[in-house]
């Protein structure tokens, strides 16, 4: 059949869609059912181009999209999670049997880079396994040594290494906050183990 205009075309093509609509969309689901792998695998490796070759373009629009809707983005992300727990713990769990040496390096490249964040959260966490209160963070820790410029607060020695000491220690109800945690030069800190300070530093009751 011949068509003097492509408009007519356009209309015997939907005539006819419309006509047959039914066996159309049953012939596309078996199709889409039948070749579901490939396209699985076909849009994973586009989409693994696209992110190669935009990466930077991406991060940018993602981070603009989570500053914008941060509610909702993390009300949806906690609902899927809800609905999906099993399925997302045990694809965290391969994902990272699969890449297990990699994390470790990550892992390893992060505490190298960042080993002040990295000694704060193993204290913290140390903190709170024995149920104290535990709110220090790596700049409030930066902060309490420089207000003792780098000085042990019971010999006033400067040592290469600090230490974070626990005026009243935890095992006395102490907790790990900036106004009960003092830098202490090792020496000091084995001496003075879980007991009290002969005196209590006052250069924390500034901070």
């Amino acid at each position: 059949m011949s068509y003097k205009a492509p408009r007519d075309r356009k209309a015997y093509l939907k005539a006819y869609y419309l006509a047959h609509r039914t066996k159309h969309q049953e012939r596309g689901k078996a199709w889409a059912i039948a070749h579901r792998e490939a396209m699985r695998t076909y849009f994973r490796e586009y989409q693994r181009r696209y992110w190669a070759a935009h990466r930077e373009e991406v991060k940018a629009k993602n981070r603009a999209y989570y500053a914008a809707n941060k509610e909702k983005v993390q009300a949806s992300l906690k609902a899927y999670y809800e609905a999906h727990k099993y399925e997302v713990r045990e694809r965290n769990r391969l994902y990272r049997a699969t890449r297990k040496e990699q994390e470790r390096l990550r892992h390893l490249a992060y505490a190298l880079a960042h080993p002040d964040i990295v000694k704060a959260i193993a204290a913290r966490r140390r903190a709170l396994k024995r149920g104290a209160l535990a709110t220090l963070t790596a700049v409030q820790w930066k902060a309490i040594v420089a207000a003792y410029k780098g000085k042990c607060a019971y010999c006033g020695t400067k040592p290469k290494k600090l230490s974070q000491d626990h005026v009243i220690p935890l095992s006395k109800n102490g907790t790990h906050t900036a106004d009960n945690v003092v830098p202490a030069c090792m020496p000091c800190n084995r001496s003075k183990h879980a007991g009290l300070p002969p005196s209590i530093p006052a250069v924390r009751l500034l901070l």
